[in-house]
């Protein structure tokens, strides 16, 4: 967000951080312990809701989980998502397994996004197959992918700082490919 021009102040107002009790307010900050200065840097001045309710007066883009708490992100968040974005970004990122905010296949089924891609012509490369989902899941995690595209691009010094390519593209709106 920075890069497109807000400061830092204005890109850290539109993240909404929330733990396993709620979206981090400041009367929140003031009153929990738990709650630390660094937390006071994304308090919202709001009352306390939960996720369901931040994602239907935000509408983000995307939803990035953290929390270790399995099933956070229930079927009527992932949907509210898809309602709001037509290719939401959902990344359950807990780890083991069990304390995920959802699976992959959840993600996929109630985003329906097997679905919007064949309709908007965005999955061309493949004929259409008989089973979305399993072609879906297979692909996630193709090992084939990654020696072509090393292949064929050369990634940029400040790309590769991570010792693999991360690429920092502009981008002018999520809808930039």
């Amino acid at each position: 967000m920075m890069d497109e021009g807000l400061s830092e102040q204005a890109a850290r107002d539109n993240i909404f951080m929330l733990n396993s009790k709620g979206l981090i307010t400041k009367d929140r900050v003031k009153k929990e312990e738990r709650l630390t200065p660094r937390h006071g840097q994304f308090a919202k001045d709001l009352p306390e809701m939960g996720l369901l309710e931040v994602v239907k007066m935000v509408k983000p883009h995307a939803l990035l989980g953290i929390s270790t708490v399995g099933g956070a992100f229930t079927p009527e968040i992932i949907q509210e998502m898809a309602k709001n974005h037509p290719r939401p970004i959902i990344f359950a990122l807990s780890n083991p397994t069990d304390k995920a905010e959802c699976t992959a296949e959840d993600a996929y089924n109630y985003t329906n996004i097997g679905n919007y891609l064949y309709e908007n012509d965005l999955a061309t490369l493949h004929p259409e197959p008989e089973d979305k989902e399993m072609y879906i899941r297979s692909q996630v995690y193709n090992y084939e992918y990654e020696p072509s595209i090393n292949e064929m691009y050369s990634w940029p010094e400040k790309d590769a700082r991570h010792g693999f390519p991360v690429p920092v593209l502009p981008r002018t709106s999520m809808d930039d490919e």
